[in-house]
């Protein structure tokens, strides 16, 4: 992955499971999630692309880990591509959405699909252009204030994941491991 396109993923882990603010101690950035693999993994490409270090913490209420970073350029990096991103989104910024806010399972008639939710509709909607524009098939749901977007079945998600540089192993390796068994 380029560092280009690093930064369009990053931007997606970051609108996912990610927040930033800006205080008197200064802008912080920080991804919460339950894989510390993951979140050095990222760390290192943050280093690589931008030389941001960032630091893993132990999440102590949860499971969980957080990536913390502490830089203005990496902050406003992302508040400035957020919305150019959501008008005009890259399979990049999509993987990383999708590593944050998606799942791989099975239906209960065993049919495997890839689901992607949130609460902002324009979300949705930057994901489903970069599927409609790579000719894979979706369908979308509403409940009640939240957005659900599902692609069905193995060959389909074979296919998103051929075009998206999707890295999280929940993504990736989940599906992987369901086809293989």
């Amino acid at each position: 992955m380029t560092c280009e396109e690093f930064r369009d993923y990053f931007v997606g882990v970051a609108l996912g499971d990610g927040d930033l603010t800006h205080d008197r101690r200064g802008y912080r950035v920080r991804i919460v999630d339950a894989s510390r693999e993951y979140l050095e993994t990222l760390s290192s490409q943050l280093e690589g692309c931008f030389g941001a270090k960032g630091k893993i913490y132990k999440v102590k209420t949860f499971s969980a880990y957080y990536l913390v970073v502490w830089r203005k350029d990496l902050y406003m990096l992302i508040k400035n591509n957020v919305e150019r991103l959501l008008q005009s989104p890259t399979p990049a910024f999509v993987a990383g959405l999708i590593d944050a806010e998606a799942g791989v399972g099975r239906t209960d008639d065993g049919l495997y699909r890839l689901y992607f939710t949130n609460i902002r509709k324009a979300v949705i909607d930057a994901v489903a252009k970069v599927l409609d524009r790579y000719g894979i098939k979706y369908y979308l749901v509403n409940e009640k204030r939240r957005h659900r977007l599902y692609v069905h079945g193995i060959d389909r998600i074979k296919a998103l994941l051929d075009i998206i540089p999707a890295m999280h192993p929940k993504v990736r390796g989940r599906f992987l491991s369901l086809i293989n068994r």
